[in-house]
């Protein structure tokens, strides 16, 4: 959409916008560089401002994530053993190690302050400070796997997403999940 603002079909518009609303040149390019500035807004004239630095394989490893404990979760729903099997729990912290070593703590933080986005009534100007706000509790990247790894916080991750302006890595990260086989549902 930003590319073809050279274009005279977007002169066209641009001047009907002016016209209707009684703008003049400056006006308008204030209006417009307002919604650019605005994460929210920005994506719906194709100007997306990327929030953080979180890429498609980690993306790919969070939905390998999310299918793996959503399975796991069935499985042990089957048999509901009482005591602990040693060999489950190692496997569980192999797992977890897995993970850890394969999505970063930044992109950990940055899904759970999607999350904590979507969760909450605060408005996207906000993100930058929910953000800070996880960072400086410093939570262990296990406590983040843990949290991350239910179906319904990857739900809320995505609607947290879409609502922050991120529709690169929401597209992103529900391709992965399609790929690996996770419904998603409200």
């Amino acid at each position: 959409v930003y590319e073809e603002w050279r274009t005279e079909k977007f002169k066209e518009v641009k001047d009907e916008i002016k016209q209707e609303y009684h703008l003049g040149s400056k006006e308008f390019s204030d209006a417009v560089n307002l919604i650019k500035e605005n994460r929210e807004f920005s994506v719906n004239i194709g100007c997306e401002k990327v929030f953080g630095s979180i890429t498609e394989n980690e993306l790919k490893e969070y939905a390998s994530l999310v299918r793996y404990y959503s399975e796991k979760s069935k499985s042990d729903n089957k048999g509901k053993e009482i005591g602990f099997d040693l060999r489950k729990i190692q496997k569980n912290g192999e797992i977890l190690k897995k993970y850890l070593s394969s999505i970063s703590m930044n992109t950990l933080n940055t899904l759970l302050c999607f999350s904590e986005m979507s969760n909450s009534f605060l408005a996207v100007e906000h993100l930058e400070e929910v953000h800070d706000d996880i960072v400086s509790k410093a939570f262990d990247g296990t406590y983040l796997i843990r949290k991350l790894k239910q179906r319904n916080i990857c739900l809320r991750i995505l609607y947290g997403m879409k609502k922050c302006g991120q529709v690169t890595y929401a597209k992103q990260l529900s391709a992965a999940l399609e790929q690996e086989g996770v419904e998603l549902t409200l």
